[in-house]
């Protein structure tokens, strides 16, 4: 059964024809950190359902609110970390060179195993990913 969310906040689907799974922000905003636990957990326990190290992930971003205030990072830091486990690769598609910047910024507080780059360009950051 393939890997799918659908919600207010976030998408989850693979995609066709590549060992690749697509987590998708939307624009919607959380409006409380309930929200994102809840959100990402779901997430979270479909991206279980797949052998992680056969596929890339592919987390796009570009359409979500930026944020950085503390109460947001505290929560959601374990969030990510969890969803980027195990992957073979992850590619964050950001919007700007901020954002960009804040991937890097979340690699390196992280600390994990798998290798993650940011992407402003989706055929890139695909292309990438196939090669992992």
């Amino acid at each position: 059964m393939p890997a799918r969310v659908d919600n207010p906040y976030v998408y989850v689907n693979e995609v066709p024809g590549l060992p690749v799974v697509r987590v998708q922000r939307t624009e919607q905003s959380f409006p409380s950190a309930a929200e994102v636990v809840a959100a990402f957990t779901e997430v979270n326990r479909a991206l279980d359902t797949l052998d992680r190290g056969r596929h890339g992930l592919l987390v796009d971003i570009r359409a979500a609110t930026g944020r950085n205030d503390p109460e947001f990072e505290q929560t959601f830091a374990p969030l990510r970390a969890e969803m980027e486990r195990g992957f073979a690769r992850v590619a964050v598609l950001v919007r700007s060179i901020t954002g960009t910047l804040q991937v890097q910024r979340h690699v390196r507080e992280d600390g994990l195993d798998t290798e993650v780059r940011p992407f402003t360009d989706e055929a890139e950051a695909v292309a990438w990913l196939s090669r992992g």
